[in-house]
C-alpha cells in the first residue's frame, strides 16, 4: 500500500529489500496512529471523569430537543479530545519528522513535507472550532455565528495554504471557475457546507466518527497511490483521531463530538479532499464529493423538507433527517420512546429499559457503515473517472430519496421490515423479563 517504487525490474535481492524496509514504514506509521488514538483516548476518558463527578459542569448535553434519542446527561466536549488529538500528531510530527516514505526514492514522491499544511490547516480551523466550543458550553452561540465564523476558517484555508475549488469534472462549470470570485464563491459553499453537514449527521453513537473515519481511509489509500504522502499522512491522522473517539462513543455513547468536534472533522476533511484534487490532476474533483455523499444529500435535502415543504428556517432542527427514520422504524424502542424514558427510570426494569434504548441508538451506525463502505469501495475503483463517479452520485441520490420516501409513509422495505420486526420482539422480551 505505501511503497510506490518500481522494482518490477529490479533484481529479486533489491526488491526484498524495498519491500522489507517498506513493513518498517508501515509499522512506524501504526505506531504513530496508535499513539495519537491512545492520547485522544484519555483526553477523552479525563473529560468523561470530570462530567461524571459533577452535573453542574458545563458542555452537557441539552435536557430537550426535537433531535434528542438518548436519555443520560452526556458531555460534548468531544471536540476538545479530537483537537488534543490533532495537536499530538503535530507533536509527534516535530519530534520525529517528516514521514519516513521519503527517503526511499525523494524523486517518485510529493516532496512537500506534511508539516507545511499540518499547523496552518489546524491553526485555519480553530474559527469555526472555538465557535462550536462556545455552543457546546453555553447552548447560547446562533447558527448565524457560527456559520460566519465558517467563513472565517474557509477564507483562512483560501489565503493561507489555497483551499479551493478549481475544478468539477464538467466541462462549463470549470470554465466559469477560471474566476478567482466565482472560485471563492463556490469554495465558500463547499466548505462551510460540509463542515455544517457533519454537524447535521451527528446524532447517533458513532455515525459522524464513521462517516471521516471512512472517508479518511480511502483518501489516505489513493494519496499513497497518488505519491500525496503528506495527504496521506494527514487523512491517517484524523483517522487514528476517530478510532479514539469512537472507543468512548460507541457503542456505549459515553461523550459526544458537539458542534466543535463535528465542525473540526468537517472542516479538515473537506479541506484535505480540495488539496488532494489541486494536488493531483489524475484525481476526479466527484471522488471526495462521493465519498461524503452522504452528509452532503442529507443536508441539502433537508434543506429542501424546511423551506419548500415545511415553510421553516433552513437552520430550524427537526428529527426527519434519514439516520432518524432509520432509527425509529428499524430500532424503535418496543416500550416506550426514549424522549419519554425518564418517567418509567426506576429500579432494575428502568436500568434494563435504559440499556436496551442505548443498544438500539448504537445500531443505526453499522447499517451506514455499510453504505460507507459500498461509496469507499467505488471511488477507490473509479476515482480518476468523472462521468462513472457522476453516475454513482446520481444513483446514490435516487437510493436515498426512494427509501426516505419509504420510511416516512411508513412503507418500509420488506426485507428491512422483517429484521425489525423480530428485533422489536427480541427487545420486548427482554424488557418485560425484567418485570
Amino acid at each position: 500500500m505505501f511503497i510506490l517504487i518500481n522494482t518490477t525490474n529490479a533484481p529479486f535481492r533489491i526488491r526484498k529489500s524495498a519491500w522489507v524496509q517498506g513493513f518498517g514504514v508501515l509499522m512506524e506509521l501504526l505506531t504513530d496512529m496508535a499513539l495519537i488514538a491512545l492520547a485522544t483516548f484519555m483526553a477523552l476518558g479525563w473529560i468523561i471523569w470530570l462530567s461524571a463527578r459533577s452535573k453542574q459542569l458545563p458542555g452537557l448535553d441539552k435536557a430537550m430537543g426535537v433531535q434528542k434519542v438518548h436519555v443520560r446527561s452526556t458531555s460534548r466536549l468531544g471536540g476538545l479530545g479530537v483537537l488534543l488529538g490533532l495537536a499530538c500528531g503535530l507533536s509527534l510530527n516535530h519530534a520525529l519528522g517528516s514521514v519516513h516514505l521519503l527517503p526511499l526514492d525523494s524523486s517518485v514522491y510529493n516532496a512537500v513535507p506534511h508539516a507545511a499544511l499540518y499547523a496552518p490547516l489546524l491553526v485555519c480551523a480553530l474559527p469555526v472550532f472555538l465557535a462550536g466550543l462556545f455552543e457546546d458550553l453555553t447552548h447560547q452561540i446562533s447558527p448565524r455565528v457560527r456559520f460566519v465564523m465558517g467563513l472565517v476558517s474557509a477564507s483562512s484555508a483560501w489565503v493561507v495554504i489555497g483551499v479551493q475549488v478549481n475544478r468539477v469534472g464538467v466541462w462549463p462549470i470549470d470554465v466559469v471557475l477560471v474566476w478567482s470570485g466565482v472560485s471563492y464563491a463556490v469554495t465558500m459553499l463547499v466548505v462551510v457546507g460540509f463542515t455544517h453537514a457533519m454537524n447535521i449527521i451527528d446524532g447517533f453513537h458513532g455515525l459522524a466518527a464513521s462517516q471521516v473515519a471512512f472517508m479518511c481511509s480511502a483518501m489516505a489509500y489513493l494519496c499513497a497511490r497518488g505519491a500525496q504522502i503528506e495527504l496521506m499522512t494527514l487523512n491517517l491522522v484524523m483517522l487514528a483521531v476517530s478510532i479514539g473517539f469512537m472507543c468512548w462513543n460507541w457503542p456505549l455513547g459515553k461523550i459526544f463530538l458537539g458542534d466543535a468536534g463535528a465542525y473540526l472533522m468537517g472542516f479538515w476533511v473537506v479541506s484535505l479532499g480540495l488539496l488532494w484534487v489541486q494536488m493531483d490532476p489524475k484525481v476526479s474533483p466527484m471522488a471526495p464529493v462521493l465519498l461524503g455523499a452522504y452528509p452532503l444529500i442529507e443536508t441539502l435535502w433537508s434543506m429542501y423538507r424546511r423551506v419548500l415543504s415545511r415553510k421553516k428556517l433552513v437552520a430550524s432542527p427537526d428529527g426527519l433527517h434519514l439516520h432518524s427514520l432509520i432509527y425509529r422504524r428499524l430500532w424503535w424502542m418496543a416500550v416506550q420512546s426514549p424522549r419519554h424514558m425518564k418517567t418509567i427510570v426506576v429500579g432494575e426494569e428502568g436500568q434494563r429499559a435504559l440499556q436496551v434504548s442505548n443498544a438500539s441508538n448504537a445500531r443505526v451506525s453499522p447499517f451506514f457503515c455499510c453504505v460507507f463502505l459500498v461509496l469507499d469501495g467505488f471511488v477507490m475503483v473509479f476515482y480518476q473517472d468523472t462521468n462513472t463517479l457522476l453516475l454513482g452520485l446520481i444513483l446514490f441520490v435516487m437510493s436515498y430519496i426512494w427509501l426516505f420516501k419509504c420510511l416516512i409513509r411508513f412503507k418500509t422495505p420488506a426485507l428491512l421490515r422483517r429484521y425489525s420486526e423480530m428485533r422489536k420482539r427480541k427487545v420486548r422480551d427482554q424488557v418485560l423479563s425484567c418485570g
